[in-house]
């Protein structure tokens, strides 16, 4: 099955697709925007994850990930717009990078071997966003490690928002923080991340809860959120207002064209950049909260 698809990890020899998935409600919107991506992607398909129904669509060839995307969200909104589907009834939940299916042990062995030498860990992603040879699992991961290499202690009170897998969770624990608050509003991710957690020994540090961002009252030292685009800006605010003063915020998920807009957002929010990347065409950025007597 296509979302089953494993993850890119940069050989060369292999060539990469985007994959794209879309959670739906409504069958009949699903079906118009199939309809509507026939012609702009090689493979939609149609699966069932628990009470969830999902759309996957693969992008055609290994270039022009930015005009796939763009296509596919342009294609959502006129569903919205012109059709009157509503938007809730149907959106981009994951994107990541796949390659060919007779990769797919190697592409696990990798995943499994990488965070086993670097943080003890093993993962078991299911459907769930979240491997760590994504590039914006890597990027999220690389500021983790880095702010854990600035001489100070790792933050101590961490919020994973869509935490996925769980792996960002995990990670943040072993680095350092003492007790870490994973969210996400999919049954899977939270059933998968907390498998996860617990074969890992995090139970006591880690804490997974089917929860939205909209939910939260409380601040954290370090806030982590690796979402598409579209959730990204729609959550920004309860992300913003969940980073304590002076803490920190690591944001992933979203490709060049949109790092600039989400860094201006925050900074107008009161954050200051401490740290950007790129992977591929996928990009990071992990900022602070200026104190208030900055602002």
């Amino acid at each position: 099955m296509v979302f089953n698809l494993p993850e890119y990890a940069g050989q060369e020899s292999r060539e990469a697709r985007l994959l794209a998935l879309v959670r739906f409600s409504d069958k009949g919107a699903a079906e118009k925007l199939i309809r509507r991506m026939e012609l702009k992607a090689s493979v939609a398909t149609e699966h069932l994850s628990g009470k969830v129904r999902y759309l996957s669509f693969l992008s055609p060839s290994s270039k022009n990930f930015d005009r796939f995307l763009t296509s596919l969200e342009e294609e959502l909104t006129a569903l919205v717009q012109q059709d009157g589907v509503n938007g809730s009834e149907i959106e981009i939940v994951e994107t990541r990078l796949v390659e060919d299916l007779p990769a797919a042990n190697d592409a696990a062995q990798m995943q499994n071997m990488d965070l086993s030498e670097r943080f003890g860990l093993t993962l078991d992603v299911g459907l769930s966003f979240g491997s760590g040879l994504h590039p914006s699992t890597r990027l999220a991961i690389n500021a983790l490690e880095k702010l854990s290499e600035t001489g100070t202690s790792f933050p101590a009170k961490v919020l994973d928002v869509g935490c996925g897998s769980g792996i960002l969770s995990m990670v943040s624990a072993k680095l350092g923080a003492r007790s870490v608050l994973g969210l996400d509003i999919s049954d899977e991710a939270v059933e998968v991340a907390g498998r996860n957690v617990v074969s890992n020994g995090l139970e006591e540090r880690v804490t997974i809860k089917k929860m939205s961002a909209t939910e939260l009252r409380d601040v954290f030292d370090l806030v982590l959120a690796n979402l598409t685009p579209a959730v990204m800006f729609s959550s920004l605010d309860h992300i913003s207002a969940s980073v304590a003063e002076k803490g920190t915020c690591i944001l992933a998920g979203f490709m060049h064209r949109h790092a600039e807009e989400l860094r201006a957002v925050m900074e107008a929010r009161g954050f200051r950049l401490l740290w950007s990347a790129e992977d591929g065409s996928w990009s990071g950025l992990m900022l602070t909260r200026r104190s208030k007597e900055c602002s």
